[in-house]
């Protein structure tokens, strides 16, 4: 065995991994871990310098919105008087009261546009709203509901999970709701009494319109969440309102920022893939590397080709010569690596084999001479068959018929037997053997038993296995008419269907009870095959055929079995109809 620095392979790797993959490694791992690391700093810095912008706006949008909550302390309801008046004011009328607030709630809705409906709740739970949709009506047990769910209970500007407006029936607009309590600004003492909380719906198209000019700059998505973690907003919709773990996703780049006074975070997320975009220089400069170090391999592998072409050469032609029959030939490959080996093995094989050679040629010679002996003492199927046409023409000279015929029959089974060449047959010639079968049966059980056939012409030339009916019909016979003091009949249909052959053997012989008939179709996809002991049928031949015809033609043909007890047995065969053996076939048997 070649071990060592001797080895071709070895100073093949040797050189491959010094001169060809080691230095284009440690290039591109240079190369591109610097780059990506430069570009991951940049990238970064900018996600950041994007995000302060950002929550730069959403601030803004806060502080507006919290602008909104103030302005009940600073509008008042109606000739001078304030919305701490009309509430304390007891004998004002409940319709008047709505009607003014209503009218203060539809003033502050006024002020932005982006306002989807602005809702106030006095101490004593009564609701006075105003809605961007002059057709919509509030639902106040579902809008309870939602105030509830919120927890907007907070002592000043306090901000709500995005949610959908739905306590307006058949609405669908997303809104982020802020909430401010209401204070009696009367005297000093009061201060600490709330009247009432104003809670105002934003719509979600608001804040989208603040994070619009980082969309156009920043792949990336967007994402608001507040201290649960729930998410308030994002740019992908399916996110609003579920919760949402910063650091959780490796595949991406996370940037965050706190946006204070309304306890919100900003978490701005893009795709590590976009950085693919930024590699092109790069993967130019690694490509020329690339490149120069293949022209390198390239002339390494000339050189060492040219080392090792002549003794390939040279083993080639001993092969060549050897494949002609030339064993004395042997090779001269001087080399001390896996050439060298190859050399001598060739040339122990050629030795080897010529030996090999001589001695099966003896045992060949020995074996046809046994084969020879054996064969002088079998009996060639012709003098079988003129020794049972002898023994016909004795029975006709006298005059015994019946047993002629019987004679007769028997010799064309054999014959159909043992002379035809081919697996497959034409459905007739099975119809055929099975016809002298019944001559020697009807003599046999004196004619109790009867065969009847329904074929049609164009299934007659479609070809079958060979012995494949005969099985089923000698079963019929010995398990199912024999036992029968009257007798009975065979029956055979073939014709032409959609799927193919369609072959019905029929018989009103004594049948089977479910549990026999249910034992013999779980045998027919068993490996092994056994024999039922008391009313069941022989299964080797059964098995046979239905081995045969899968082998043939495939899973999806075989056959069914049906019997009914003191009935009968239907056999019904699935093959498929071949029109091209016809001839052939028709051929073989003349």
């Amino acid at each position: 065995m070649i071990r060592g620095r001797k080895s071709i392979f070895f100073q093949l790797t040797m050189a491959f991994l010094l001169l060809g993959l080691l230095p284009l490694f440690i290039a591109g791992v240079v190369l591109y871990g610097q780059f990506s690391r430069n570009l991951e700093q940049v990238m970064l810095k900018d996600m950041a310098r994007m995000l302060a912008y950002t929550c730069n706006n959403i601030k803004e949008m806060e502080q507006e919105c919290d602008n909104l909550t103030k302005l009940m302390y600073d509008i008042p309801v109606e000739d001078g008087r304030w919305l701490w008046e009309l509430l304390k004011d007891k004998r004002e009328p409940k319709s008047r009261k709505k009607q003014k607030l209503n009218g203060l709630m539809k003033d502050i809705l006024e002020r932005d546009s982006k306002l989807a409906s602005v809702y106030f709740v006095d101490e004593l739970g009564q609701i006075y709203y105003a809605t961007s949709n002059a057709q919509k009506v509030l639902d106040e047990k579902a809008l309870r509901e939602k105030i509830v769910q919120m927890k907007l209970e907070g002592t000043g500007l306090s901000v709500g999970a995005t949610h959908l407006d739905d306590y307006f029936p058949q609405s669908k607009n997303l809104v982020i709701t802020f909430s401010r309590p209401y204070r009696d600004v009367s005297g000093m003492e009061t201060l600490d009494d709330v009247l009432g909380r104003l809670y105002v719906d934003v719509k979600l198209t608001k804040l989208s319109s603040v994070v619009e000019e980082m969309d156009q700059k920043q792949q990336g998505i967007l994402r608001l969440t507040e201290s649960s973690s729930l998410c308030i907003y994002s740019t992908r919709e399916d996110e609003i309102g579920k919760l949402w773990e910063i650091g959780k996703d490796k595949e991406n780049y996370q940037v965050e920022e706190e946006i204070p006074g309304c306890g919100w975070k900003a978490v701005l997320e893009t795709p590590r893939r976009t950085l693919m975009r930024n590699l092109y220089q790069t993967r130019k400069v690694v490509l020329w590397f690339i490149g120069a170090s293949f022209f390198v391999l390239i002339m390494l592998y000339r050189y060492f080709l040219g080392r090792f072409r002549r003794p390939v050469e040279e083993l080639k032609e001993g092969m060549a010569a050897i494949q002609q029959g030339n064993l004395k030939t042997r090779v001269c490959v001087e080399r001390e690596d896996e050439l060298g080996l190859l050399g001598e093995g060739l040339n122990h094989m050629a030795q080897e084999l010529e030996e090999y050679i001589r001695r099966v040629y003896m045992a060949e010679i020995r074996q046809r001479e046994a084969e020879l002996d054996a064969l002088k003492s079998q009996i060639k199927p012709h003098y079988l068959y003129n020794t049972l046409d002898v023994i016909r023409m004795m029975a006709l000279e006298h005059e015994d018929n019946q047993t002629a015929q019987m004679v007769e029959s028997l010799s064309r089974q054999l014959k159909y037997l043992i002379g035809y060449n081919s697996d497959r047959v034409p459905l007739r010639c099975e119809i055929d053997n099975i016809r002298e079968y019944f001559v020697i049966m009807r003599v046999r059980y004196e004619n109790k038993i009867s065969l009847e056939l329904d074929i049609s012409p164009e299934a007659e030339e479609c070809p079958i296995i060979k012995l494949s009916l005969q099985p089923i019909v000698e079963n019929a016979v010995r398990h199912g008419l024999r036992q029968k003091k009257e007798g009975g009949t065979v029956r055979i249909e073939a014709l032409k269907t959609e799927n193919g052959l369609e072959i019905t053997v029929m018989d009103n012989g004594v049948g089977m009870d479910e549990e026999t008939l249910l034992q013999l179709r779980d045998s027919l996809e068993t490996e092994s095959m056994g024999e039922l002991k008391e009313d069941g049928w022989h299964h080797v031949g059964l098995k046979n055929a239905y081995d045969r015809i899968k082998k043939n033609f495939g899973p999806d043909y075989g056959m069914e079995i049906f019997s009914e007890k003191d009935v009968g047995t239907v056999v019904i065969y699935h093959l498929p109809f071949i029109e091209g053996e016809r001839k052939k076939l028709s051929n073989q048997i003349l």
